[in-house]
């Protein structure tokens, strides 16, 4: 019986560290899958507050106040000020910086794209 004993040890000692990987595993994903949406919500509301902006006021910076705001830093903006009534597109990329167990610090970054039509503002 003794033996038998050692193996059950042995199988239980190899389900519990399977577990703790699948664990470790599991929380990386939502670690990353949380910053994933972070930044893209970011990536989108600084995309959306620099569309209008390029009417009337500096478009870049209205789109760092905005990922800043969401948790992100602002790593680029297609956003040049365009005082006519042509319509225009705002690009943004956005990135956040996150420590993933067991892996260490990884940067995501996001897109985001709003268009803007001055003349359909009331």
């Amino acid at each position: 019986m003794n033996d038998e004993a050692g193996a059950v040890t042995i199988v239980l000692a190899g389900v519990v560290f399977a577990v703790l990987v699948l664990g470790l595993v599991i929380a990386g994903t939502g670690q990353v899958l949380a910053a994933r949406f972070q930044a893209a919500t970011a990536a989108d509301a600084a995309a959306l507050a620099a569309a209008p902006a390029t009417f009337r006021a500096d478009p870049y910076e209205e789109a760092v106040r905005f990922a800043e705001a969401n948790g992100a830093h602002l790593v680029s903006c297609e956003c040049r000020p365009d005082r006519s009534w042509a319509p225009r597109t705002v690009e943004t990329v956005t990135e956040i910086t996150v420590e993933v167990l067991g892996l260490g610090s990884r940067r995501i970054r996001a897109r985001g794209r709003a268009e803007y039509v001055p003349l359909t503002v009331p």
